[in-house]
């Protein structure tokens, strides 16, 4: 009997942890990204197989919209409940008067996650090195613009006079223009690189200036009107969803194969398994610097810095995007249900995500 102790153990964590079953329905909820969901959200993913959704009563449903500009209104006119976006849209909603009925109440990516892609051979190790190049986009309409353009401009470097802009898309095909040299930079997201580096392409990072540190890539955005009605919800979600990233901190493997689950078609061949994994945990580790950036501090989940958009609403501003930048962030983001998102033992997720590894790896 000593050898089953172990799984016999994991199983009984699961037993204590997973939800019990109760007469009433979970009440469905819908998050909504603005790209289709890749395995970079795979904790999200992973705490729903776990079951941490269920335990706060949630019936989770992840779909998507093609861009933040679809998602926000679709918060707005409360047809869901959240959505995970950048704050450039709703700032500049705020700037102009006609703002949307929303805020943000969950920090997720909790810092600036594009930077700069360059051949690892080549010249170019600095931005004020992009003077007189091509740098590749992934669309002109592309929110991460906003934000390149003045940050280019600091350096003297002005957007389509010193250096040509023009869009690239995503994937091998942008990748190819960079390996070629019909573009001598890209300027994408952590995520985008590691894939580089995988194809086989190698590349020099360079990254934006420290003032967008404690910008954040995305947040969950919610209707002012479910702040004011609903905080239990808000809280049930935050701390759902904190669950779910330590969860995927303590059993990484474990945490990108429920990706599977939810999107079956990512599975690959069994001999190709072991590379995939490899390859989407390096990817979720490039997001988890901006998922875990708490400047060595003790995590608070959820959290917003004070001041955190400030380099944002300049960048927005110096580049004619909006005319203000004195928005009081209060308009923009909350951080009343922090000490709710973490109001969990962090030591029984663990022991909840690592017993998935003993069980095999959320039975895939």
């Amino acid at each position: 009997m000593r050898k089953y102790s172990s799984v016999f153990a994991a199983l009984l964590t699961c037993l204590t942890l997973s939800p019990a079953s109760t007469a009433h329905a979970d009440e469905k909820v819908v998050l909504a990204f603005a790209v289709p969901p890749g395995v970079q959200y795979s904790d999200i993913i992973f705490g729903r197989e776990l079951g941490f959704f269920r335990a706060e009563g949630l019936d989770l449903d992840i779909v998507s919209f093609a861009g933040g500009g679809i998602v926000i209104p679709q918060v707005a006119n409360k047809s869901i409940q959240f959505g995970s976006v950048d704050p450039g849209i709703v700032i500049t909603a705020v700037a102009k008067g006609e703002p949307f009925p929303v805020k943000f109440a969950y920090n997720y990516w909790r810092t600036y996650t594009n930077d700069f892609a360059v051949l690892a051979a080549g010249p170019i190790h600095s931005l004020a090195d992009l003077k007189n190049k091509t740098l590749g986009v992934s669309s002109m309409a592309s929110s991460v613009n906003n934000v390149t353009r003045p940050v280019l401009k600091q350096l003297g470097i002005i957007w389509q006079k010193d250096i040509a802009v023009r869009p690239v898309g995503f994937g091998a095909a942008a990748w190819k223009q960079l390996e070629t040299g019909q573009v001598d930079a890209l300027n994408f997201f952590y995520s985008e690189d590691v894939r580089m580096r995988q194809s086989g392409l190698k590349i020099r990072q360079i990254p934006f200036p420290d003032a967008y540190r404690n910008v954040f890539t995305q947040a969950f955005v919610v209707h002012n009107d479910t702040i004011r009605d609903r905080p239990d919800l808000i809280a049930k979600m935050g701390r759902a969803t904190a669950k779910s990233t330590v969860a995927c901190t303590a059993a990484r493997e474990a945490c990108v194969r429920a990706f599977w689950k939810f999107d079956p078609t990512s599975r690959p061949t069994s001999d190709k398994e072991a590379t995939w994994i490899r390859n989407a945990i390096e990817i979720v580790e490039a997001n988890y610097v901006a998922v875990g950036a708490f400047g060595g501090g003790k995590p608070t989940w959820g959290a917003f810095p004070v001041g955190g958009l400030k380099a944002y609403m300049e960048a927005l501003k110096d580049g004619g995007a909006i005319s203000r930048s004195d928005i009081a962030e209060d308009q923009l983001i909350t951080n009343q249900f922090v000490s709710e998102f973490n109001k969990f033992d962090s030591d029984a997720v663990v022991k909840r995500a690592q017993s998935e590894v003993t069980l095999g790896h959320t039975r895939n």
